[in-house]
Parts: structure tokens; sequence; C-alpha cells
């Protein structure tokens, strides 16, 4: 009998702020020291914990705002295109640090902004405007070894405007490098990749866990459309491809028939259990 249900909603990739903080910044201060005759060509970021610790102090020197803590509802993203591939991914970066406005009334956050953007800008990042999600107005700071995204919400009604930064390294324990590779592992698993992956997707990886079973769902977005979803199971350490729905020109996830691969895993309670049934409510 054929089911049609609604996809499971998304659910975040971007681990809590506080414990993703800790794992960023331990990361960032681990950075290789560069070749010296092209440090300044690669324009290597050095002493990143000390930029952080001026970032931190900033509040202090202007009144009207207060730190945004790690459990502040900030969450942010950036889209990459991984080298030679032909999608981006968008992956979470990892808070640094953020400030409030005290005044909700208030929806000036210039000074904030200048200061910060000043702090980055001489620490030697090349600043760059973004009008993508999580913020308007916000800028990118990249380097060689380093990349922050300055996100600025200034328009919600009801709530604080603040501003907040969120940082990845580079290198391949990075942040950006670690989601590149969990996503080609995943799509290397997909016999109908071609059908998936379009010139200039951007690809995101979203996971549900329990124990030791997870449920990962890679939404396309070409357009902005969504046109696939792949879905992927894992048990004990070992992972299948579902199956993928393809959406066409839909703008949003509507009731459609779950592919015959995530009912027949579903179906597997020796191995899922009723996790899967529980994911998506058969």
């Amino acid at each position: 009998m054929k089911h049609k249900y609604l996809i499971i909603a998304s659910i975040a990739l971007i681990i809590g702020l506080s414990s993703l903080t800790y794992y960023v910044m331990g990361q960032l201060k681990q950075q290789a020291t560069p070749n010296k005759q092209t440090s300044e060509q690669l324009n290597t970021i050095k002493d990143f914990d000390k930029l952080v610790d001026a970032y931190l102090k900033l509040g202090k020197e202007l009144s009207g705002y207060d730190a945004a803590s790690s459990s502040y509802p900030i969450e942010s993203s950036y889209a990459f295109k991984p080298t030679n591939e032909t999608y981006r991914v968008r992956v979470g970066l990892g808070q640094i640090g953020g400030y409030v406005k005290k005044d909700k009334t208030d929806k000036n956050l210039q000074d904030i902004v200048s200061k910060t953007t000043k702090l980055f800008t001489d620490k030697g990042f090349k600043q760059t405007s973004l009008t993508e999600p999580s913020g308007k107005n916000s800028q990118l700071f990249d380097s060689s070894n380093v990349l922050c995204k300055l996100v600025v919400v200034d328009y919600l009604k009801d709530a604080a405007s603040y501003s907040a930064v969120f940082c990845s390294n580079k290198d391949e324990k990075g942040l950006l490098a670690t989601e590149a590779k969990e996503v080609a592992n995943l799509l290397a698993k997909c016999g109908d990749k071609d059908k998936l992956v379009l010139s200039d997707t951007t690809v995101q990886r979203l996971l549900v866990s329990e124990g030791d079973k997870s449920l990962t769902k890679l939404t396309f977005v070409y357009n902005g459309k969504l046109p696939s979803t792949a879905y992927f199971a894992t048990a004990a350490g070992k992972t299948e491809y579902l199956g993928s729905v393809y959406h066409g020109s839909s703008d949003s996830e509507t009731p459609i028939e779950l592919p015959s691969g995530i009912t027949k895993a579903a179906a597997d309670t020796a191995t899922y259990g009723d996790f899967l049934k529980r994911q998506f409510k058969l």
C-alpha cells in the first residue's frame, strides 16, 4: 500500500552554538605556520585568538549592548564551492561572539558593525558584502586560513537587534573541508547523482540522530527552488542510501510518495528499531 506523507521537517545541521564555539576556537588556534616567503601573498591571519579577544571586548567600549550568549537564538550558514565540484555546500559556521541591543526598539547597529569591520580588515581580512540568508547587510571576512561572517539582524519587529560573528578555519580539519567531505561521501552512494546535482546547485546536509542511528537528508536547491532531496540512514556505523524525491519546480516540500528504499528500511526493525518509522510517521 502506497503512503503519502510530508517529508520530515528540516533539522538544522548547525551544532549547538556553545559546543561548536569551543570546537571552532580550538581548531582556529591550531593553524599551521605558513611559509615565510608566501605569508604576505596568502594573507594568512596569525594570532586569531587575540583578534577574538579584541572582538569580545568591543561591547565594553559601547553603551546599549549585551553580549549574545551561546544560547541566544543566532545561527549562520555559508555556501561555498568545493574544489573541482560543480555544486556548492552550505555549512553552519561556529559563533565566536555577538552583541544584542538592550533596547528592543533601537535597530541601529552601525557602531558595533563599524568597529567589527575595522577590527577584521585591520587584521588583514578581505571584506565582501553578502545578502544571503542569516541577516541583511552581512559581511564576509576572508583570508587564506580563516573565514568569518558578520551577521546583522535589525529587521525583527518584536525582538532585539543583534550582530554576531561566525568563523571556521579553512584547513582540512575545519568546518568547510569536513562538511565538503561528508557531502561528497554521501553523494558517492547515490546511483542517481547526475539527477540530483545540477550545475551550481547548493547542497545542505541535515541530520537527526538517536543513539547509534541517524537519518541524513541532503537538500538540493537550484535557482531558488528545491528540485530534489536525498535520504540516508545509518545504524551501527553503516550508512545506506534510501532514495531521493524529485520536487521539480515546487517551492516547498509537499505531501509526496516516499521512495521504496525508505519504507523498506523502516520495516527493517532489526536494524533500525522504530527509529525510521517515527521519523517518517509510518
